[in-house]
């Protein structure tokens, strides 16, 4: 018995990634999926945002929630904050994350971070604007 397999992956632009799998045995049995994961995670306030502005002399809280698309719980990852904040989940709450902390230095910043659902079948990476003051 001999064991086939081929795998067709698209991307497209903006990150939405489109993928087909199948697997052939010498059997004759097959087994297709198919997902379109990026970008169907809709959050408040929206992706690509301008957040309030933060100061390097006061505490920052903001909450960013996921509001529809995917299983919750939901894996927030920090992939860029500023020095100072950092991301906050509570395990009772599962479709929120809060970005908060004491921002160091004053300026534009960008915060980015990752959100996956807990079937690792829907996520986004979320991208938002701060002035820190």
């Amino acid at each position: 018995m001999t064991a086939r397999s081929g795998v067709l992956g698209l991307v497209l632009l903006l990150g939405l990634v489109s993928f087909f799998a199948a697997a052939t045995e010498g059997c004759g049995g097959s087994r297709h999926s198919s997902f379109l994961p990026a970008g169907n995670l809709t959050l408040n306030p929206p992706n690509g945002s301008i957040l309030p502005p933060a100061s390097t002399a006061a505490q920052y809280n903001q909450i960013v929630t996921v509001t529809m698309g995917g299983t919750p719980p939901y894996k927030f990852t920090p992939l860029s904050l500023p020095k100072g904040l950092t991301l906050l989940t509570v395990p009772s709450v599962q479709n929120e994350v809060q970005i908060t902390g004491t921002p160091a230095t004053v300026g534009s910043a960008t915060i980015t971070f990752q959100v996956v659902d807990s079937t690792n079948q829907a996520f986004t990476n979320a991208s938002y604007s701060l002035t820190v003051n």
